[in-house]
């Protein structure tokens, strides 16, 4: 007697039933594309074009300045990074200050930051769902 699991996604508007093999496969192949996008330096197009949404220079946007606007921005820019998902200390090499990785800690306490602004501040929500789709919509079109 062999028993079959199966998984049901929602996604928009679609439902998709997958057995244990197919969704294996699936985060498989999900795997392997991220994989591959982190190879092709897409995690530092993402800070490229962050700064270039915020009207800003890359050196400017991680560099040691703490005014309100540029911790903002690298809160931002912290939390899309970690949707690819890289870890805390590859998202703090990403974003170096005076040439050396940020600490992992620096990167969890700016992730925490950005949490909080989002559930209490409506213009800094608004800002990062603009910044999320101009940086999808051109990194989209690099694929």
């Amino acid at each position: 007697m062999s028993i079959a699991i199966t998984y049901k996604i929602k996604a928009g508007s679609n439902n998709l039933t997958l057995t244990m093999p197919q969704l294996y496969s699936l985060y498989n192949r999900l795997d392997n594309v991220m994989a591959n996008a982190r190879d092709k330096g897409f995690p530092q197009m993402v800070v490229s074009l962050s700064a270039r949404f915020f009207g800003t220079t890359v050196s400017e946007m991680l560099s040691a300045n703490r005014t309100q606007t540029l911790c903002e921005q690298r809160w931002m820019v912290m939390s899309l990074l970690r949707r690819w998902p890289l870890t805390l200390h590859q998202i703090g090499r990403l974003m170096p200050k005076r040439g050396k990785s940020r600490d992992h800690g620096t990167i969890g306490h700016g992730l925490h930051q950005h949490d909080v602004a989002m559930e209490t501040r409506a213009d800094y929500k608004k800002q990062f769902e603009a910044l999320k789709a101009f940086v999808e919509s051109n990194i989209g079109s690099a694929l």
